[in-house]
């Protein structure tokens, strides 16, 4: 394995081209839409998930960057009074009780709760959660699914259409991708616990967060690894916000980074194995 001293944030100032990694899943026929984030109506989101939003006053220079998230969640999942979602690696996060608060059947799910339904929490692996087939219509992940370690990605977006009801989608976002695949992890924690892709860089975590695994895929290893999982007839497409400099001018002391999501939508139902 190569090892690199680059730090994240060095590394997407200095060397992400977000027009590179949009052509080069293009090239591998992983499709791309172009959307707009619509400022004015993500302002009147935020006042009206004030509920939401005000857990994340405190995130200092990330604050719009986690409200963005949510709306986007939001947004994209287009969830309706009575339809169950569920908050995937949702840990002490308050989306769910948000959500539950407009009707819509809402829990969260993470490894740290303890195992089985508890209420609106689910201790469970994302990728093995016992839920019954075809039980939910959405769920999402905010700055989770790159803290996925070994196969739980891929074991993630199997358990996903499964349990996913025909028309359900799943939203990823942000959608951690860049010109290399690589593993950032921090050299305080014991490296011998951490699993590493094959291939993959392994890149030093060099500011304030002691975290032992975030997983940046290349468009190559995102497809191999990802896109190869989906089932037939299903459809999944990534999303590239092509707006986030106006984001940037309207808050110039935030941190904005989700320009690229991912959505997979339950078409197809296969019997049960």
């Amino acid at each position: 394995m190569i090892t690199v001293n680059k730090s994240r944030q060095s590394y997407h100032q200095n060397i992400r081209n977000i027009r590179f990694i949009v052509k080069a899943f293009e090239l591998m026929k992983v499709p791309v839409r172009e959307e707009h984030i619509d400022i004015e109506d993500f302002l009147v989101w935020m006042h009206a998930y004030q509920d939401l939003t005000r857990r994340y006053a405190k995130s200092g220079d990330v604050f719009i960057e986690k409200c963005l998230e949510h709306y986007v969640s939001t947004r994209l999942l287009n969830l309706k009074p009575g339809h169950v979602y569920i908050d995937v690696a949702g840990s002490n996060s308050n989306f769910a009780p948000v959500l539950c608060d407009r009707g819509i059947d809402a829990y969260q799910l993470d490894l740290d709760y303890p195992d089985g339904v508890h209420g609106r929490k689910i201790g469970a692996d994302a990728g093995n959660t016992g839920l019954p087939t075809e039980s939910v219509n959405g769920m999402s992940l905010q700055c989770a699914f790159e803290c996925f370690q070994g196969d739980a990605d891929i074991r993630f977006i199997r358990e996903a259409q499964r349990i996913l009801c025909r028309g359900g989608r799943t939203i990823i976002n942000p959608l951690y991708v860049d010109h290399e695949h690589f593993i950032i992890t921090h050299p305080d924690c014991n490296q011998d616990e951490i699993p590493f892709d094959e291939g993959a860089l392994k890149v030093w975590r060099e500011d304030r967060y002691v975290a032992p695994f975030s997983r940046h895929y290349s468009p190559k290893a995102f497809r191999d690894r990802i896109v190869s999982q989906i089932l037939p007839g299903n459809d999944f497409y990534v999303i590239h916000f092509n707006n986030l400099d106006e984001l940037k001018l309207r808050f110039p002391e935030q941190r904005i980074y989700c320009d690229l999501a991912f959505v997979l939508e339950k078409r197809v139902s296969y019997p049960a194995a």
